[in-house]
C-alpha cells in the first residue's frame, strides 16, 4: 500500500474534529483545549515518525 504525503502545509488537527459532529464535545466541554492539544500531539508525532 502507498502512504500519502501530508505535503508542506499541515491542517491543525482542530479543522478536521470540528468537522466531525462525534468531536462536537471537545469543543464545548471545560478542558477540551487541552484534549485538543493532546491530540494535535500525538498527530505531529505521527507525522515525524512515519515521514508523512
Amino acid at each position: 500500500t502507498k502512504v500519502r504525503k501530508i505535503g508542506k502545509k499541515k491542517q491543525p488537527v482542530e479543522e478536521y474534529l470540528k468537522m466531525q459532529r462525534r468531536f462536537k464535545h471537545l469543543f464545548t466541554m471545560e478542558g477540551g483545549e487541552e484534549e485538543i492539544a493532546k491530540i494535535q500531539a500525538i498527530a505531529d508525532k505521527n507525522i515525524e515518525e512515519f515521514g508523512l
